[in-house]
């Protein structure tokens, strides 16, 4: 079930924060709030109270990015529950171990065989990863790196930095975006202005309003001391 925490409204964009729990879909583009619907805003936040994740919403993509910080966290305590990371004397201690192994792949381009070399690393107790390659593009260095990146990553190192790279990508987006009215400028620096307007308008708003309001506060004392003469005189 999703709680709608706070919502704020600007410009036909609705601002949400929800909470829900991690097995809950979390919603996207036109959503119902408070009995009508409202496009979900760019910067949306999604907090999951089961597992203490927090997401942001790209209104673009229509999709959610987990916090770069709360991922961050659970790399670090997945690398001290596998006791990958121990203290040793003040120092971080990771260790690993590597073995080479040829192999063939088939090239249908030219229907034979091509040969290979796959890196195979053991990090810790428990992650393991490899990665393979033609043996004329072989370095051993760079098979233990890339076959590193794939324990960590299972297996999959180039998804997950795809990823990290669209998640970069939609961060340096929102540095861009104003947070009152949705629209992505070149520079922080013309964000910044724009919000700053925002800033100013909606206190002259404010400002107009306290006038209006004690306008019509005058006028209405004015009104009930003309009645209250008009009562004496008669």
């Amino acid at each position: 079930m999703n709680t709608l925490r706070k919502m704020g409204a600007k410009y036909n964009t609705t601002f949400c924060s929800f909470v829900g729990l991690s097995t809950d879909t979390k919603p996207v583009g036109i959503v119902l709030v408070e009995n009508r619907s409202v496009v979900l805003a760019n910067g949306s936040v999604f907090i999951e109270k089961d597992t203490d994740k927090k997401y942001a919403y790209d209104a673009e993509n229509q999709q959610w990015y987990e916090n770069s910080i709360n991922k961050l966290k659970t790399c670090l305590n997945a690398f001290s529950n596998d006791g990958i990371s121990a203290k040793n004397g003040g120092k971080n201690s990771m260790k690993f171990t590597f073995n080479v192994n040829e192999g063939t792949r088939v090239d249908k381009s030219c229907n034979g065989t091509i040969p290979t070399i796959t890196t195979s690393v053991v990090l810790g107790k428990y992650l393991k990863g490899e990665a393979t390659c033609d043996k004329a593009d072989y370095d051993m260095r760079q098979g233990v790196l890339e076959a590193l990146a794939n324990a960590v990553f299972d297996g999959n190192f180039e998804k997950a930095y795809d990823k990290a790279v669209k998640t970069n990508a939609f961060c340096e987006r929102q540095d861009r975006t104003c947070h009152y009215c949705g629209k992505v400028f070149d520079t922080v620096e013309e964000k910044e202005a724009e919000e700053a307007w925002h800033v100013e308008r909606k206190k002259a708003r404010r400002e107009r309003y306290l006038l209006r309001k004690r306008a019509k506060e005058i006028a209405f004392e004015e009104q009930a001391q003309k009645m209250a003469k008009e009562m004496i005189e008669k």
